[in-house]
């Protein structure tokens, strides 16, 4: 080859090279411009994991601070439930005591009610027996 196919040659190569360089150059830039927006997207969704982070350790305090107080008001349902049983039972304690008690009145009254009437009978009785002896008195007083 002659000078000057060779510097034609080495022209037409560089042109190439330079082609090439600047579309390497374009597409580089462009692989930076796609690099810097995933960047600021992965700064932005590392903010929001950081956010969401946050908001997972609050809500697993505030689960935490749920399940002691449900465990304190379990407690308390407990407790009252206990103390209901206790009342409960006195308080059917206190009513058979006082069912008893009115057994018993009832028993009572219908035994003085037994008496009254056999008391009433006698005096009845005695009434017409002194009836009789005063029929039997005002008898003898006109016989006389």
């Amino acid at each position: 080859m002659t000078d000057d196919e060779l510097k034609a040659l080495c022209e037409s190569n560089a042109r190439a090279i330079e082609a090439l360089a600047n579309s390497t150059s374009t597409a580089l830039q462009g692989t930076n411009a796609t690099l810097d927006r995933i960047a600021v997207q992965q700064t932005t969704h590392t903010d929001e994991i950081d956010t969401l982070l946050g908001a997972v350790s609050s809500n697993e305090v505030a689960c935490r601070e749920l399940r002691q107080t449900v465990g304190t008001l379990v407690s308390a349902i407990d407790e009252g439930n206990q103390r209901f049983e206790i009342l409960r039972s006195e308080a059917i304690a206190r009513q058979q005591r006082s069912d008893q008690r009115f057994e018993e009145s009832n028993r009572r009254f219908e035994a003085m009610q037994k008496t009254l009437q056999r008391l009433f009978l006698e005096l009845h009785s005695t009434n017409g027996a002194v009836s009789g002896l005063s029929d039997r008195i005002d008898q003898i007083e006109q016989a006389s």
